[in-house]
């Protein structure tokens, strides 16, 4: 057991964890934001009816900031109104970015596992953690039952010169080197 990603599994999974394994693990913290939270609270309402763990999630309205249309502001009433009965936190229009934000919240700490339903969620792995961003229906299942699973297939072990590296990942229909990182862990030595 060498990466982070496999320590961290490992501790959530309660037995070691290898590379090319499916693991169910406990999500420390969930964010949704206002583009994909309606999707994920449409899915919710079809097989559960109270969240799990409210404090382990939070909701964002960042994305259509202010309400550009009657139905995104719709949208907005509708997460402000899950959020109040769920006991969920709430990020309002213009009180900041959701990614900051749920860094800022302490919900993302070294260890964890936090996922999101926007593209960039993956830099909470910044403060150590395994981070992902999800789809609407799997945060609906996260907030039903504060698990979810991760596949731990790839993993891309990169020796750091002296002097550092940057890395950029970059995505090209049809580029199998750009698909082959899907699900995919990056370990830098």
């Amino acid at each position: 057991m060498g990466t982070a990603v496999e320590k961290i599994f490992s501790r959530k999974a309660g037995r070691t964890v290898h590379s090319g394994e499916i693991v169910t693990v406990e999500v420390d913290c969930y964010m949704m934001h206002d583009l994909n939270g309606p999707v994920a609270l449409d899915y919710f309402d079809q097989f559960h009816e109270k969240v799990k763990s409210p404090e382990r999630g939070l909701i964002s309205l960042c994305h259509l900031s202010p309400a550009p249309t009657a139905g995104a502001a719709d949208h907005h009433k509708r997460l402000r109104d899950f959020a109040k009965a769920a006991g969920m936190d709430l990020i309002d229009t213009g009180k900041g970015v959701c990614h900051p934000a749920v860094i800022e919240s302490g919900k993302v700490f070294p260890g964890c596992v936090a996922v999101g339903t926007d593209s960039h969620s993956a830099h909470y792995g910044a403060l150590n953690c395994f981070s992902t961003a999800m789809g609407a229906s799997e945060i609906a299942v996260i907030m039903a039952t504060d698990k979810t699973w991760c596949p731990q297939d790839h993993l891309h072990r990169i020796k750091r010169p002296a002097k550092g590296i940057r890395l950029c990942q970059r995505y090209r229909p049809g580029d199998p080197s750009a698909s082959g990182r899907n699900r995919s862990s990056v370990h830098l030595s």
